[in-house]
This record gives structure tokens, sequence and C-alpha cells, in this order.
């Protein structure tokens, strides 16, 4: 079956990946074609030398957003330095290798590579000269702003899920399998689940969070802690979710943990027990 391929990185999925994605499924629905998603590996911004930039969604995370939009077929584009020394026009052979591309659909301000030095225009020529259409999506507005990752990036690193949240279409999210934590929670009566995650995800600024947390299907409530424990001297962020009218073990299982709105930022308290007075007080916000 020939593709219709959407081109970009879409480490974010916001409205205007989505809008870009939307045009190319509209499209292969009207030539019986199959659209498909190009997309990089966790490790592009890194092997760009670009540690100090993290993906909004990973790369699981993004199969399960297109999972929700109903796109099944996803190409993945192995990161490494070979790639990025790649030119633009190998890069494009290799997208059309396999023969069966009936149209990419690509973003006003595409760029692909070494050094991104190819343009849509130069797209443009490599697609008339193998009889590919490409489809070009006008940039989506904001108020005044273009909607981008690297808007969105400053706004979580604000803690304004509020206003992310609607430039993503959808929750900001962390998602990932419960580990075992220090059980300090346990200890005095708040359980909370410990979510493992990459070290290319990209968290929100550090705070208490009003949540939704999925687990098998169902969705709770939930309060959860994004970086370090003081009030237990430690600094090493994590992500610690307390789910609200749930009985169970956690453990070992997949969980979704959809960010809503920040309570308020992380604070140091004289003891375990002022910390879970202060807690009971975030869960009964957290509730309204």
């Amino acid at each position: 079956m020939d593709k219709v391929i959407a081109l970009g990185f879409f480490d974010s999925l916001h409205t205007g990946h989505r809008k870009l994605i939307a045009e190319a499924q509209q499209y292969a629905t009207s030539i019986g074609a199959e659209v498909c998603v190009s997309t990089f590996d966790d490790y592009f911004f890194e092997l760009l030398s670009k540690k100090s930039v993290k993906e909004i969604f990973t790369l699981d995370e993004r199969k399960k957003l297109l999972s929700e939009i109903g796109v099944n077929c996803i190409k993945v584009i192995n990161s490494s330095p070979q790639r990025f020394l790649q030119s633009g026009k190998d890069f494009f052979d290799e997208l059309v290798a396999d023969g069966d591309v009936a149209a990419f659909v690509c973003g006003a301000d595409y760029t692909f590579g070494n050094a991104a030095s190819c343009t849509v225009a130069d797209l443009q020529k490599m697609c008339a000269s193998n009889s590919i259409l490409l489809k070009v999506v006008d940039t989506v507005i904001s108020g005044e702003t273009k909607v981008s990752s690297s808007g969105i990036r400053k706004l979580l690193a604000e803690g304004d899920i509020r206003r992310a949240n609607v430039l993503l279409g959808r929750s900001y999210f962390c998602a990932g399998y419960v580990v075992h934590g220090r059980g300090d929670g346990r200890k005095f009566g708040v359980p909370t689940a410990n979510l493992g995650i990459l070290k290319q995800k990209l968290l929100p600024a550090f705070g208490v969070y009003k949540t939704i947390t999925e687990v098998n299907g169902k969705s709770y409530q939930s309060l959860t802690n994004v970086g370090g424990q003081p009030t237990f001297d430690i600094e090493k962020p994590t992500i610690e979710t307390l789910l609200l009218d749930f009985e169970g073990d956690l453990y070992g299982k997949y969980i979704v943990i959809n960010f809503v709105n920040r309570i308020r930022g992380i604070q140091k308290f004289p003891s375990a027990l002022a910390l879970k007075k202060q807690i009971e007080k975030d869960i009964t916000e957290a509730k309204n």
C-alpha cells in the first residue's frame, strides 16, 4: 500500500503537529493510502550535543499519542553521529527507498540533512524529480505566537501547565512503570507510587501538581510531586504520585500521570508530621 508520510520530529505532538498529521490522514484517505508519521528515537538531542534539551514526550509516549489519533504506522529514524552528517539528498533517498511513498506532508519551516541545510524548497525539487506530491502545512498560531515545542518547554519550565496543555491539545503527561522508592510516604500514612523515567524526559517545574493518573484503563484523581524531597534531605528529582481513592499494589504497573495544574512549589518542612499536614491540604485542593 502507498504511504503518505508526515515529516518532522513531533516530540510534543502539539496542536500544530496535530493539524499537519490530520491533513496527512485526510489526503491518505482520499487516495486510499496509509498515513505514516516519521519521528526520531530518544537519542536525538543527546547526539546533537544538546543534552540540556529534553523531550517533551519520549518515543514510547509519542507512540501512545499517535495511537490515540489513529496513526498505526510510525517510521522511527535511528539517531547516530553518521545520521547527522548525512546529506539532505541521502536522507530523502532513504525515505523513498521502498518505492511506496505517494506524498510527503511537512510544515513550512521543515529542514533536514547535515546541519539542517535543506529546506522545503529543496524537498519540493526532490519530490518533483521522483513524482511524489509534497503538501506544506501552514504554521499554527496561538494568540500572536507560533505554536512550537520550544515555547511549550518554556511554559513547562515555568510550571504553567494549563497554558502548555492548551498548546499541546491534551494534557502533558509522564508515563512509565512504578518502581520501588524509599517508602518514606508509606511510613507516615501517605503511600506514593514512584515513576521510573528516562533521563531524556522533560519534567515540568519542580512542585506539587493536581493530576489524573491512569491505571489499567481507569482514571484516578491524584496528587503528584515532581522534584526532590528536602524534608528528608533528598535532592535527586523523582516523580511520586498519590492516587486518591485507590486501593491495591502499583509496583511494576504501567501508569500515565496527566498533569492538570501546579498547586505549589517544593518546600522543606520541619518534620514529617508537618509535611503530612500540608499534603492533606494539597489533597483537598486537588479534589476541588
